[in-house]
C-alpha cells in the first residue's frame, strides 16, 4: 500500500467559487495609477478624523459691549472736561490721544482686575464631551473659573476671554469677552463697563477732592491779600483823599498803583472762587464721562471652533497634498522639461 498522499484534484465548481487575494503592494500600485481616486480617498479618511476631533472642541461665545467717551469727541479728558487733543506719536503714526486711550488702559488696571475677580457670577455653561451635553448651574467667582491659583495667574488668563481694541479715527472702544458660556460672557462685559464707570466716577471726585482743598487754601490766601490791599489804600486815602487832582505826581502814581493792586487781588479771588465751586461740584458729582453704546448683549451664536472650514480646509490640503505625492514622477519630470 503506497503511503505517498496524492493532492485531490479540484472540481470546476470549487475553483470558481475561489476569490482572489490581491496583495496590498498590488492595491497600493493600482491606486498610484488613480491619482485622483487615491488623493480623494486619503484626504476623506483624514476630514473624517478632523471631524471627529473638533467634536471634543467645546463652543465659545463672545458678548461685545461698545463706549464713547463725551459724545465720542477726541479731546475730551477721562474727568470730562473739555481740553485740545494731543498729538502723539504711535507705531510711526501721529495719532489723537482721546479719552478711551485712557480707558483701555484703565480696562486693564489692577483696579478692576482685582473686584472682576473677586465677583461671583450666576450662570448655566453646557458640559462636554463628544459635543455638548446637559446644562450645568455654576455660582463661582472669576478667579475660581479660570482655574488660577494666584491673583498674578487670574489676571494673566484674564487677558485671555478679555480683549479691547480702539477705533482711533471715531474714538469708539469695543469691549469683547469670550468664554464658554454666553451668560457668563454677557455678565463679565455688563460687570467690567460698571467697574470702569465706578473707577471714573472715583477718580472724578478723587480730583475734585484735590483741587477743592487747592483752592480753598489758595482762596484763603488771596483774599486775605485782597484785604490787606484795601487796608493800604484807605489809609492812603485817608491821607490823600483827592489824590487824583493833586499837584504831586508822586502821590498820583502811588494812588493808581494801590488801586490797581485792590483790582488785580479782586479778580484773582473772583478766579479762585469760581474754581472753588467747580471742585466742589466735581467731588460730588457721580456721573460717568463716558457714552455706553453696549453694555454687552447676550451672545446665541457661537464664535468658534469653526468645525465645517477645518473639515474642508483639512480635506483640500490632504487632497493637493496626496495627488501631488501620487503624480510626484510626473512632475519632477515637468519641472525638470520646463528647465
Amino acid at each position: 500500500m503506497d503511503s505517498t498522499l496524492e493532492p485531490t484534484p479540484l472540481s470546476p465548481g470549487m475553483v470558481d467559487q475561489q476569490v482572489p487575494l490581491i496583495p496590498a503592494r498590488n492595491l497600493g500600485a493600482r491606486l498610484e495609477a488613480h491619482p485622483v481616486i487615491f488623493a480623494a480617498m486619503g484626504a476623506l479618511v483624514l476630514a473624517i478624523g478632523v471631524a471627529l476631533y473638533t467634536r471634543t472642541l467645546p463652543d465659545y461665545y463672545v458678548s461685545e459691549a461698545r463706549i464713547l467717551s463725551d459724545m465720542g469727541r477726541p479731546g475730551a479728558t477721562p474727568m470730562g472736561v473739555w481740553t485740545p487733543g494731543v498729538e502723539r506719536e504711535s507705531n510711526g503714526n501721529p495719532e489723537k490721544e482721546g479719552p478711551t486711550l485712557a480707558y483701555s488702559d484703565m480696562l486693564r488696571s489692577r483696579w478692576i482686575n482685582d473686584r472682576l475677580l473677586s465677583e461671583k457670577f450666576d450662570f448655566h455653561q453646557a458640559s462636554w464631551g463628544f459635543g455638548p451635553g446637559p446644562m450645568e448651574h455654576h455660582i463661582t467667582t472669576l478667579k475660581d473659573y479660570l482655574g488660577a491659583r494666584t491673583t498674578d495667574e487670574a489676571i494673566r488668563r484674564l487677558q485671555g476671554i478679555l480683549s479691547v481694541q480702539r477705533d482711533s479715527k471715531s474714538g469708539l472702544l469695543t469691549l469683547s469677552v469670550e468664554t464658554r458660556s454666553p451668560e457668563l460672557s454677557q455678565l463679565i462685559a455688563r460687570r467690567t463697563v460698571s467697574l470702569l464707570e465706578e473707577l471714573l466716577v472715583h477718580l472724578s471726585q478723587q480730583a475734585g477732592d484735590q483741587r477743592k482743598g487747592f483752592t480753598e487754601r489758595q482762596l484763603k490766601i488771596a483774599r486775605q491779600e485782597y484785604n490787606e490791599a484795601k487796608a493800604k489804600m484807605l489809609a492812603f486815602l485817608d491821607r490823600n483823599y483827592n489824590y487824583q487832582t493833586s499837584p504831586d505826581p508822586s502821590i498820583k502814581v502811588q494812588g493808581d498803583r494801590l488801586q490797581m493792586e485792590i483790582d488785580l487781588a479782586k479778580q484773582v479771588v473772583t478766579n479762585l472762587a469760581l474754581h472753588h465751586e467747580q471742585a466742589q461740584i466735581d467731588a460730588t458729582n457721580d456721573t460717568p464721562p463716558l457714552m455706553v453704546l453696549d453694555k454687552g448683549s447676550l451672545p446665541e451664536l457661537k464664535s468658534r471652533p469653526a468645525r465645517s472650514s477645518f473639515v474642508v480646509l483639512s480635506f483640500l490640503l490632504a487632497y493637493t497634498g496626496l495627488w501631488a505625492w501620487s503624480r510626484r514622477a510626473w512632475l519632477r519630470s515637468l519641472f525638470r522639461t520646463q528647465e
